[in-house]
């Protein structure tokens, strides 16, 4: 490994970044060193530019991935290596707000049918009727479920935190 990629680490980790989070600023590094076939401590705001407009034309990455390379990317020329006078950046459109699909009664129906046995049942039934993210439900333990207040805690759910 790297100095600077350990440095970027150490940075991430002291200012508590969430591991999915190290993870994708470490690959935008990664792909801008991979892409000119340098130290990415010696290239340009421009070059940094370009890389990032390539990523989104001819790559065909959306906004949001993108706009994750421009925070990995300040992240590591900020606050590891410490310049202050980095100009790269992409204007990103606010994504169009969109309802969210609601599924029908036959179509709940149908997605609890997939379910083979009782647990997995359980699991997406449970999933479903709290609106809970795959990680909160991967972490829920029998101890978060309430059935007297028909509640369920969710602890360090996204961004690190709790919600009942």
């Amino acid at each position: 490994m790297s100095i600077l990629r350990q440095r970027m680490k150490e940075d991430m980790a002291i200012r508590g970044l969430a591991p999915s989070t190290q993870q994708a600023y470490l690959k935008a590094v990664e792909r801008l060193a991979l892409h000119y076939g340098k130290r990415p401590d010696r290239l340009s705001s421009r070059a940094i530019q370009r890389f990032l407009l390539h990523l989104h034309e001819a790559e065909g990455l959306s906004w949001g991935t993108c706009n994750t390379c421009v925070n990995g990317l300040r992240f590591f020329y900020h606050t590891t290596l410490g310049r202050t006078e980095t100009a790269f950046r992409i204007p990103c459109p606010k994504p169009p707000t969109k309802l969210p699909i609601v599924l029908s009664r036959q179509e709940v129906i149908e997605l609890f049918a997939v379910a083979t046995n009782l647990r997995q049942r359980t699991l997406l039934k449970t999933t479903y009727s709290a609106g809970l993210r795959g990680s909160e439900t991967i972490n829920l333990k029998v101890t978060d479920i309430d059935s007297r207040r028909m509640c369920i805690r969710v602890d360090q759910g996204k961004n690190q935190k709790d919600r009942p």
